[in-house]
């Protein structure tokens, strides 16, 4: 953990157990800016996550209307016990563009596990999925304008076909997508 910047503890006061969050976070091993993703969850889960060594990840790309978002999930332990989901949307204030930059050219990403307590307790990295994906998405981005409105209407809209983001990754991996 000596090696990359924690985030502040105001970012891990906003966040709620359960929840993933992407951030760009200086690696003073590699001298340079990534992207890593916070996960804040109870101590418990946390702590299965730290002692499972099973990570799987699935992203998926959706476009609805005027809107596309990239979907990215990562799973942890046996049978992805504990899911988690992150929904880029290119045109948000609040993402930073380099983000999805930095996942075109990282081959791996970190994850900051912080508990309830926000407490940090790991750091795991697992290989980059995203390296394909996001320079897709920011291809597709880049040539529509969407409104945070036409974003949330195409997050209703897959959470209508799919229900949970359980059923995304059960989709996702039934069609090798």
């Amino acid at each position: 953990m000596a090696n990359i910047q924690v985030p502040t503890k105001l970012l891990l006061k906003k966040m709620k157990p359960g929840q993933m969050l992407s951030i760009r976070i200086y690696n003073s091993r590699q001298k340079r800016l990534q992207t890593s993703f916070v996960i804040k969850d109870f101590a418990k889960n946390i702590e299965d996550i730290s002692n499972s060594h099973i990570a799987d990840a699935r992203c998926y790309l959706d476009v609805y209307g005027n809107a596309a978002s990239l979907i990215y999930l990562i799973g942890f332990g046996k049978n992805n016990k504990h899911l988690y989901d992150y929904w880029f949307n290119y045109h948000s204030k609040s993402i930073n563009k380099h983000e999805l930059e930095d996942l075109s050219h990282q081959d791996t990403v970190e994850y900051l596990l912080v508990d309830h307590k926000n407490n940090m307790i790991n750091v795991i990295n697992i290989p980059n999925i995203l390296v394909e994906a996001a320079p897709q998405y920011i291809k597709i981005a880049k040539h529509k304008h969407w409104t945070s409105s036409e974003f949330d209407e195409l997050q209703a809209n897959v959470m209508k076909d799919f229900k949970t983001c359980r059923g995304i990754w059960d989709y996702i991996t039934k069609n090798d997508v």
